[in-house]
């Protein structure tokens, strides 16, 4: 847990340094509390400009806890239907109570999943692994296909916000099944890489989207994916590389 940590902090905290450093350097006009917040992974109450996606890093934060906490009480004693069942009702009642305040509900959606996949980590990877690998493609071209269509042709997010983070954790969980499943059958380097960086590649890539910093050209969709793709992995890697160098001078004192 503790090295887990140290990970996240070697990547998180340069980043947050050199994000406000752009800020400050184009006179992008931010809160000093808003940056604060995100140095201690409270991002989710408090938004920095065009990186709103930080909410997730107090999400993860929570897993962290969860996963300990599982892991003392044992998983045997969660894995129980009712428990299941109450813990559904309380997610719903969270995201109406925190949509209720502006803020994003699906934290609790995707703590449920995720809660879940950890303790039932081992019999999910046999499965998905078990599959063959044309129906775990085809799954994900029709999921994939699917929520595309509905998001192009409703206003699903207006409509239904949990219906929305329901889709959202959809994909997810069909992208990372096509994933697992193609490492572990075949071990893709390029699979691996970005598995390397996917941290990094998360931290950086919202901002290449929205705000002071994005890369996307309005009249031309292919052009701006092909910016957006490769400035965000270049400077995924970068950052790792960074990262990988703090994360070793941490470990020599702790």
């Amino acid at each position: 847990m503790r090295k887990r940590g140290v990970k996240i902090v070697s990547s998180l905290y340069p980043f947050l340094i050199i994000l406000l450093g752009a800020f400050v350097l184009f006179g992008v006009q931010f809160r000093f509390v808003d940056a604060v917040f995100n140095f201690l992974f409270l991002g989710w109450i408090a938004k920095l400009p065009g990186n709103g996606h930080l909410w997730f890093l107090t999400v993860l934060a929570i897993c962290y806890l969860l996963f300990f906490i599982i892991s003392r009480c044992g998983f045997e004693k969660w894995n129980r239907l009712w428990i299941w069942i109450a813990l559904l009702t309380i997610v719903v009642v969270c995201v109406i109570f925190v949509e209720h305040f502006n803020l994003p509900g699906h934290a609790f959606p995707m703590l449920l999943i995720t809660a879940f996949s950890f303790i039932n980590a081992k019999e999910i990877m046999e499965k998905v692994t078990n599959m063959s690998m044309s129906f775990v493609v085809i799954q994900f071209i029709i999921i994939s296909t699917f929520i595309v269509i509905v998001f192009q042709l409703f206003e699903i997010y207006q409509i239904s916000r949990p219906l929305a983070y329901l889709l959202y954790n959809v994909e997810g969980l069909s992208i990372m099944a096509l994933l697992l499943r193609l490492n572990f059958n075949h071990h893709y380097k390029v699979v691996g890489w970005l598995s390397g960086i996917s941290f990094e590649l998360y931290l950086v890539h919202h901002g290449f989207c929205h705000g002071a910093f994005s890369v996307l050209i309005s009249n031309n969709y292919l052009v701006s994916l092909i910016l957006l793709f490769s400035v965000s992995l270049v400077t995924a890697y970068l950052l790792k590389r960074l990262a990988v160098q703090i994360q070793s001078l941490f470990l020599q004192y702790i």
